[in-house]
């Protein structure tokens, strides 16, 4: 499922034999609905991405950047805290052909996936969408134990 006017599908015929380089606001809209059920204020969230589309035979690598600034509480102390975010990403987008779990959607022949496979995505053929993408490249470059400061104590002062 696709939007056509989604300003994150890139039609194959717009990506020149040099690459095309892509710039994003991530933040307002976007980052409601891409850190809705997290702990991320995502009302204050700053987010930014630039990405270099290039096309090789029928693949589309993708090599990008993902920064800006969330507020998210604190590991320690629960307080809020302000952090910055600077993911670099590589992802290759192939073909449905290409991709041998496109026609797997119930789950009931799960296979595990190689590290290599971890950045390989599929398109439609016409296009790359790219919003799936950069909301997973956001959320993995949250901290697992976000801290307000380094040296902060936590609840107890001791």
């Amino acid at each position: 499922m696709h939007r056509s006017d989604s300003p994150y599908r890139v039609p194959l015929r717009q990506i020149p034999p040099d690459g095309l380089d892509l710039e994003f606001d991530l933040s307002g809209a976007f980052a409601r609905q891409a850190l809705q059920g997290t702990e991320v204020d995502a009302a204050s969230a700053k987010l930014a991405a630039r990405v270099h589309l290039q096309r090789v035979v029928q693949d589309v690598f993708v090599r990008g950047q993902v920064a800006g600034r969330v507020t998210l509480p604190c590991s320690r102390c629960a307080k809020q805290a302000e952090l910055p975010i600077d993911a670099p990403f590589e992802v290759t987008f192939v073909p449905p052909e290409k991709d041998g779990r496109a026609g797997d959607t119930d789950g009931a022949d799960e296979v595990e996936l190689s590290a290599a496979e971890l950045d390989v995505a599929p398109y439609d053929g016409e296009a790359v969408e790219l919003e799936e993408t950069l909301r997973e490249q956001i959320l993995l470059a949250f901290p697992i134990a976000p801290l307000c400061r380094e040296a902060c104590k936590g609840l107890c002062s001791r």
